[in-house]
């Protein structure tokens, strides 16, 4: 007799996955838990939005 293996459980909430029967094999169970994994990403130094705040604020700008 064979034997089934175990589901894999998520790394993050540690429910079991349900796999797909072709394709690369799932990580995680949703879209929320991989985004819960992902590295933080590092602080924007001048974006477009903060040079419009930066221009738009009184004695900012020189003259």
């Amino acid at each position: 007799m064979t034997a089934v293996p175990a589901a894999p459980a998520c790394p993050v909430c540690s429910t079991p996955i349900e796999q797909a029967r072709t394709g690369r094999p799932a990580r995680y169970c949703g879209t929320p838990c991989r985004q819960a994994a992902a590295p933080p990403r590092p602080p924007q130094r001048c974006g477009r939005g903060q040079r419009r705040l930066l221009a738009a604020t009184p004695g900012t700008l020189r003259e």
